[in-house]
């Protein structure tokens, strides 16, 4: 038997023994016993149970590595789940799970992701996602890898590194700073030890519509011909499959400068030829009298 005080065994291996102000006698083989399961379990003061959560890791590992360029300026851990980032340094590549954040989707890039228990998830695809900065600006997470199977937003710590950005871990924060040592974001460690940032996802906006027009079409067929001329063309039915023409008869800059004649050659030239086989310009009506001219020099 061994005699072990009651606050020892309390301040030591979280265990309390309930007694009123004596010592207690504790088999040594049962103190080996409450050691080990300490590891999965845990006892307060008040005798409660509470289980020890399990924390995920969040190693990726991918055999085609990008290089990528982000602008970060959230930070903090309230959010919407879509905005939270996994600040990662295990990941080869950003990773994003939610098709619709991206403003573009390469869906020709594929290949697997490997996690640490040697699961594979498939990729379908790479682009770059829209966010919004903290002055309103805006900027891209570029080349980051759209896995739908993936529940979490991640950032590799090692593709801002490729990129010329400074990370540093310090007082329970990790710092991103780009090439001219401006602070880009500051992320405080969450509870499970994690850094989570929260980097606001924007929507592309559409400011500017194309309309297509299928006279401006025949007028590319036809080598930039005027309106005028295809209405005839459609009205005459001397065209096959060239619909009506309605289009008003507009000046097109690209046109005007397709058929633009050369304008003439200046009557007097700035400058005058010093020696021979010099460049000479010369009017047409003057160009058999220049010749013979360039001739006789040339002979000399």
């Amino acid at each position: 038997m061994v005699v072990v005080d009651k606050e020892e065994v309390a301040d030591k291996d979280k265990i309390a023994v309930v007694t009123e102000d004596m010592l207690v006698d504790v088999d040594e083989d049962i103190l080996i016993t409450i050691k080990k399961e300490r590891s999965s379990q845990i006892w307060d003061e008040e005798g409660a149970n509470h289980s020890r959560f399990e924390e995920k890791a969040n190693y990726v590992e991918n055999t085609n590595e990008e290089n990528g360029c982000v602008l970060l300026a959230y930070k903090g851990e309230a959010g919407r789940k879509d905005n939270m980032w996994y600040l990662d340094t295990g990941a080869s590549n950003h990773m994003c799970g939610n098709r619709s954040m991206f403003v573009e989707l390469d869906e020709l890039v594929s290949g697997n992701v490997s996690f640490g228990d040697e699961s594979k998830i498939l990729v379908k695809g790479k682009d770059k996602i829209l966010i919004r900065l903290k002055n309103g600006a805006h900027d891209f997470i570029s080349n980051v890898y759209y896995v739908p199977n993936t529940k979490n937003n991640i950032l590799s710590l090692g593709q801002l590194l490729e990129k010329g950005y400074n990370i540093h871990m310090k007082d329970y924060s990790l710092s991103i700073r780009d090439g001219k040592n401006n602070l880009i974001a500051k992320v405080p460690i969450s509870k499970n030890r994690m850094f989570l940032l929260n980097a606001q996802n924007d929507v592309v906006k559409c400011l500017q519509a194309c309309y297509k027009d299928m006279s401006w079409l025949w007028n590319l067929r036809f080598g930039h011909l005027n309106f005028g001329s295809l209405k005839l063309l459609s009205n005459k039915e001397m065209v096959r499959g060239l619909p009506a023409i309605e289009h008003p008869d507009q000046l097109y800059e690209g046109c005007l400068l397709g058929k633009h004649f050369r304008k003439p050659f200046p009557k007097e030239s700035h400058s005058r030829a010093q020696k021979p086989l010099e460049l000479i310009h010369a009017d047409k009506s003057e160009a058999f009298d220049a010749f013979k001219k360039f001739k006789v020099a040339v002979e000399k």
